[in-house]
């Protein structure tokens, strides 16, 4: 499970799944409350291929489709105009929709559109802070890519993003006024602050919890336990 969208998959009065696991804890949690257990393996994420000196320059928003709260990056975009912003396409976007973004962008001079890229370090060479207003709950690998190069995060105040974040940013809650964000935005870039929350990402982005070889152990315990369970019943 890597986002709440999972979750329908398991339907009440279904058989459990020999093994279920989730990417944040969130997701394992809401899984238990629906009466299936799972175990809490991250997402594994090569930092080596992310890792940057960024120039510090713009906030970077990655992923501008409704889902990932487009129209709140704009507001905030449009609310600050003494900030540069560059939105970078994740998942693939519609040319129609694509010249729409276009048409959008065009009315505000702080605001550049990037198609995907295929080295996500173009992206963060650049960023100071990762705006991240996505509606879903999920664990976005973005969020640890941006902090392990110290680039702090402002995301919105859902359940698996505030886990994501950690000390490493702040979270706005999803009905907070455009302004709720442009606050949080300058607290984090306030020239006395910034050094200390780059710090606290960095610190965040390197916790055992996440790096691969926890990670791997994580699934080999939770498979392990899947075969055992498959070798006792074999063995009946």
């Amino acid at each position: 499970m890597r986002e709440e969208s999972a979750l329908g998959n398991l339907i009440d009065g279904m058989p459990a799944p020999d093994g279920l696991l989730g990417n944040s804890r969130t997701l394992v949690e809401r899984a238990g409350a629906l009466g299936f257990a799972a175990s809490f393996v991250p997402s594994v994420i090569d930092l080596r291929r992310t890792r940057v000196e960024s120039s510090r320059e713009r906030v970077v928003y990655i992923n501008p489709v409704p889902g990932s709260g487009v129209d709140v990056a704009f507001a905030v975009a449009e609310a600050c105009p003494d900030l540069d912003f560059t939105f970078v396409e994740s998942w693939t976007i519609e040319p129609t929709e694509w010249r729409a973004l276009e048409e959008r962008a065009s009315s505000l001079p702080n605001v550049i559109l990037h198609r995907r890229q295929e080295d996500v370090r173009v992206i963060y060479e650049m960023a100071s802070v990762l705006l991240v207003p996505y509606r879903w709950n999920g664990r976005p690998r973005v969020v640890l890519e941006a902090q392990d190069s110290g680039i702090p995060v402002v995301a919105s105040r859902i359940d698996a993003l505030v886990e994501a974040v950690g000390p490493g940013g702040l979270t706005v809650p999803l009905d907070a006024p455009t302004s709720g964000w442009a606050a949080a935005l300058h607290a984090v870039l306030d020239r006395d602050a910034y050094p200390g929350w780059c710090d606290a990402a960095r610190a965040h982005a390197r916790r055992d919890e996440v790096s691969i070889g926890p990670t791997v152990d994580a699934f080999r315990a939770a498979v392990g336990d899947v075969i055992g369970c498959a070798s006792t019943e074999a063995a009946r």
